[in-house]
């Protein structure tokens, strides 16, 4: 069976395999922006591969583990980068923090000293705001068996729902029970052994 979408021309089975045996198509150096059209050599969102056998259907999982093999190399190059930058920020946040906190609790300091609820200065305000009372929970068991202060949240018990349905095929009155489509899913056979397929049509 044909899937080529009508007035469409299809990527051939050269052209998906190329990118198992041959990695100029994505060769990116770390953090270089693909600024161009030309780098992105992706089909349209529209097209589908014109698929008529298993081989051809096996050649497409071959490059979608080609193509995950290449993101899970760029995921874990950002992990390590972002790792250190992460570090890298805390070091120096944390000089310029003790260096801030150490102004601020002098300001705090004067304030005090000089019996003021606040001061107005040409560069900043410095106030004393009155905080809200809170409460602090000591002993939770005490506080629930005086059954007193107990907040209770109604909400509908999904499960009990969805298993009432499957049990009897009766929707509840209130609710609707959505029973979505299969949806499709890929399970990749990992490893590295697709790397030195060879395109039927390639000299030996």
């Amino acid at each position: 069976m044909n899937t080529t979408l009508p007035g469409r021309t299809m990527p051939t089975l050269e052209d998906v395999l190329l990118p198992i045996t041959n990695e100029q198509d994505d060769e990116l150096s770390p953090f270089e922006l693909i600024d161009s059209q030309e780098k992105d050599s992706s089909p349209d969102p529209g097209d589908l591969l014109d698929i008529t056998d298993f081989f051809k259907a096996d050649v497409a999982v071959m490059k979608l583990i080609y193509l995950q093999d290449r993101m899970d190399e760029i995921d874990d190059l950002y992990h390590k980068e972002l790792d250190h930058l992460n570090r890298w920020k805390e070091q120096r946040t944390a000089i310029l923090q003790r260096q801030y906190n150490f102004f601020s609790r002098s300001l705090e300091n004067w304030l005090t000293v000089s019996n003021r609820k606040s001061a107005n200065l040409p560069h900043g305000k410095l106030i004393f705001r009155k905080q809200p009372p809170h409460v602090d929970i000591l002993d939770e068991d005490t506080v629930l068996k005086k059954g007193l202060f107990i907040r209770i949240k109604r909400l509908p018990d999904m499960a009990a729902i969805l298993k009432h349905y499957k049990a009897t095929g009766e929707i509840p009155d209130g609710c609707d029970i959505i029973e979505p489509e299969p949806k499709f899913s890929i399970k990749l056979t990992p490893g590295k052994e697709h790397a030195n397929v060879q395109s039927p049509n390639s000299p030996h």
